[in-house]
């Protein structure tokens, strides 16, 4: 069912002229990985990971904003502050493999594959209005 989802999805994308890719990670199966930007941010990676039965996905920025290690205490509190303010979209420090650290935002949708391009299309815009909303605040703090 993810499979059906997921093309459906595909489809809404290739009309809409987005540029995105299937995302080739052995633990994500059927994900999108689309390739935006924002009045803010001139590069945004958000990973769009379908679950087995179609019915939900989960969308996250991928490697948004390097953090230096010595500011990740006061991160950290800038996205607990963020999160108590926010409603659907959440903010994290993710770390991967060589220890860097970035600035993850968050969000999931319930799908029906009928109309599923167009749920993870505002969910998409939802990401990218909260980034371009809160960018202020974050150099603010990485550079403070």
């Amino acid at each position: 069912m993810a499979n059906i989802t997921m093309k459906i999805t595909q489809a809404y994308l290739d009309k809409a002229e987005l540029n995105y890719d299937v995302f080739e990670e052995k633990e994500l199966k059927n994900a999108l990985v689309l390739h935006l930007s924002s009045e803010s941010v001139s590069q945004i990676n958000i990973i769009v990971a379908f679950e087995d039965d179609g019915s939900s996905c989960r969308m996250q920025t991928y490697r948004l904003i390097s953090i230096p290690k010595e500011k990740r205490e006061v991160m950290l509190k800038m996205c607990n502050d963020l999160n108590e303010k926010m409603y659907f979209v959440k903010f994290f420090i993710s770390e991967i493999d060589d220890g860097s650290l970035y600035l993850t935002l968050n969000d999931d949708a319930v799908l029906q594959p009928e109309n599923s391009g167009e749920e993870v299309m505002r969910c998409v815009g939802q990401i990218i209005g909260t980034i371009d909303m809160v960018y202020p605040t974050i150099m603010k703090v990485l550079y403070a």
